[in-house]
């Protein structure tokens, strides 16, 4: 046992790399035990037995005492003796292994050489510069000249095309004509044949409406004095000969189509109410009908009235003079104000497999969504907009789910118009994750409306708010699951969207009613960038606010916008092909709305980091403004270099 436990002492202090013996070591008596009370050994040196030597004594041997034949330690040895010290490891070997530059100083001669060098590499460098810059000069200049020359050829290319092909469309117009003149009552033939025809008059009547805009604006611009005209162009050729049609041939195959386009053209020029019964002969036959003869029999009235008027105010049956000409022929089969009754839900269309439908349920929705004059016109809208959303696979639907919570807002019936506007979130992002692409564009707008519905706080509409009247507040609204579901991964976005609307009129600050998540993830990295990028500071004389969101161009979520100065001199056009060819390398927002300014901040407020801007002097010499979001400098930036500069910037590259 005293082996054992000596030669594990002795691996301890060779390990430490230290000697066992010294004055502080310990010591044992040959029985092993302990040395008596206040005895102190000089040295931990053993006896000729294995054991300690006597209290007290001073043995003459240290680490070198010599060691026995049989293998034993003479008195004054210990067991390691002999043995060497570890060597250190690596790590630890701190030997100074500098370098040592043994050559001489460089020579007067040797540094004169090298600025010689220096300065001749700069000389290099400027007439390199010069002569790129000369060469890019002369290539974009031809560039320019080439481009210049295939927009005239394509330009007057584009002209020839589009006179053959309205030569084209009047020389059928005119054997369509001359067709159904010869033949006016064939029923196979002759309604494909004006149905045809009335297609063409459109066209033609659009063409030239058009032309006579674009000749009027280019007088305006070159600053003309030009009379004023029209801004309704006339469709009456079309709707003339479609009435025709209807009245001829009321069996016709596309007669679908023939009330659709009636009804489309009057609502071009203005003639709403017929437009609208002509849409509903499509869609509810069975309870409307359009008679193509009633504005012919408006005209003859309305002609009476007037010859009326001139003998005294009665007409020559004696009969009053003014009767209802405006809707005479139009009567549209809705309830007095003080009544209402939907007339939409038993509609049968003008046959089972009319097409159209639910282009035509949306006009109508759209003419009473936009009638201020009638008491039930939301109403009604809603209840046509309903007929749409019969179908969950119409390609009309999440537009149909706007306008429904939206005629529910107007008509200040908060908890439906909430429901509606949760239902297209809902049904985008079920779409989103069912093809992988966005569900609809109206996603973020719906969220916005369902903030601001929570945020209003006269849900009774009379004048006093909730909060007085001990109604809940937007707070409690938006935290009840009847009005509002909780669980939803969209959720949140209502609430943050909430506090958006609310507004601290004491601090004049917002305030934001932020939902807890205490689960790490995206989520709270989003809020911390948010929080960290936020800024408001004062431009101006006026200090006008400028809110920007200071993203690092890596995160932000757009990182360039493209606008045009003006919407005209081909500057879209140009701003469309810059957009084209940067969003290939980044996330790139078009803009050609407002004020330039205006459209600067709204890129601050998203925090996009770069715009670029077309204008006049781009056609010129094919540069565009570079504007950076943080210090709003403004550089002239060829649009070849676009890329690469904005990749170095964003990305280091």
């Amino acid at each position: 046992m005293r082996r054992r436990l000596l030669g594990f002492a002795g691996m301890c202090g060779l390990a430490a790399g230290l000697s066992i013996a010294g004055p502080l070591a310990s010591a044992q008596t040959a029985d092993g035990g302990l040395p008596p009370s206040g005895t102190v050994p000089v040295t931990g040196t053993v006896a000729a037995d294995g054991g300690l030597p006597p209290s007290g004594t001073v043995p003459t041997g240290g680490r070198d005492a010599e060691r026995l034949p049989d293998g034993g330690v003479a008195s004054g040895t210990v067991p390691w003796s002999g043995a060497a010290a570890p060597a250190l490891p690596s790590f630890l070997d701190t030997t100074d292994r500098r370098l040592v530059d043994e050559r001489p100083p460089p020579s007067a001669e040797q540094i004169a050489a090298l600025r010689e060098m220096e300065a001749e590499i700069g000389r290099f460098t400027q007439s390199g510069s010069a002569y790129r810059d000369t060469v890019v000069s002369l290539v974009r200049r031809e560039y320019l000249r080439q481009r210049r020359g295939r927009d005239q050829w394509y330009a007057r290319q584009i002209r020839v095309e589009e006179g053959l092909m309205n030569e084209a469309r009047d020389r059928a117009i005119l054997l369509f004509e001359r067709f159904i003149a010869n033949y006016p009552d064939d029923p196979q033939y002759t309604p494909d044949a004006m149905f045809r025809l009335g297609e063409l008059y459109f066209e033609r009547s659009m063409n030239q409406f058009q032309d006579q805009y674009d000749a009027a604006q280019a007088a305006r611009d070159s600053g003309q004095e030009v009379p004023e005209s029209s801004d309704i162009p006339d469709l009456g050729a079309t709707i003339d000969l479609y009435r025709r049609l209807v009245r001829s041939f009321p069996e016709y195959a596309r007669l679908d189509g023939v009330y659709y386009l009636i009804g489309y053209c009057l609502h071009e020029m203005g003639e709403l109410e017929e437009a609208r019964l002509a849409w509903l002969n499509l869609v509810c036959a069975n309870q409307f009908h359009y008679d193509p003869d009633a504005a012919a029999n408006r005209a003859v009235a309305a002609a009476a009235a007037v010859a009326a008027e001139t003998d005294g105010g009665v007409d020559a049956d004696g009969g009053v003079a003014h009767p209802a000409l405006a809707l005479d022929g139009f009567d549209a089969g809705i309830a007095p104000p003080e009544v209402y009754s939907d007339p939409y839900p038993t509609c049968q269309p003008i046959r089972e497999d009319a097409r159209f439908l639910s282009e035509t349920w949306f006009r109508i929705g759209e003419f009473h969504f936009d009638d201020y004059t009638d008491a039930h016109a939301l109403d009604l809208a809603i209840s046509a907009y309903n007929r749409i959303l019969a179908h969950p696979d119409d390609r009309n639907y999440n537009l149909a789910l706007y306008k429904v919570a939206w005629a529910y807002y107007r008509a200040s019936r908060y908890p439906e118009a909430i429901q509606a506007f949760g239902n297209l979130v809902q049904w985008s992002d079920d779409e989103q994750a069912r093809t992988g692409s966005a569900g609809s564009e109206l996603r973020p707008e719906a969220i916005q409306y369902l903030g601001i519905a929570f945020s209003y706080d006269d849900w009774n509409e009379n004048q006093i708010p909730d909060a007085q009247e001990r109604l809940p507040t937007g707070i409690q609204r938006v935290q009840d699951p009847n009005l509002l579901p909780q669980d939803r991964a969209w959720t949140a976005d209502v609430y943050f969207e909430l506090g958006q609307d609310y507004f601290d009129e004491a601090k004049k600050e917002r305030y934001v009613p932020y939902v807890i998540e205490p689960s790490a993830g995206v989520d709270r990295s989003t809020l911390a960038f948010l929080v960290d990028a936020y800024a408001e500071e004062k431009q101006g004389e006026e200090e006008e606010l400028r809110t920007v969101l200071r993203f690092d161009p890596r995160i932000a979520p757009v990182k360039v916008g493209v606008f045009p100065l003006l919407r005209k001199e081909g500057q879209p056009e140009r701003a469309l092909q810059i957009r084209d060819r940067l969003k290939q390398h980044f996330a790139v927002v078009y803009d050609q709305a407002g004020a330039i300014g205006r459209r600067y901040r709204r890129q601050d407020e998203i925090g996009t980091p770069f715009c670029v801007t077309v204008d006049h002097q781009t056609a010129d010499d094919g540069t565009v403004t570079l504007r950076e979001r943080d210090s709003m400098e403004q550089t002239r930036v060829p649009v070849d270099e676009l890329v690469p500069l904005l990749r170095g910037t964003i990305y280091g590259e």
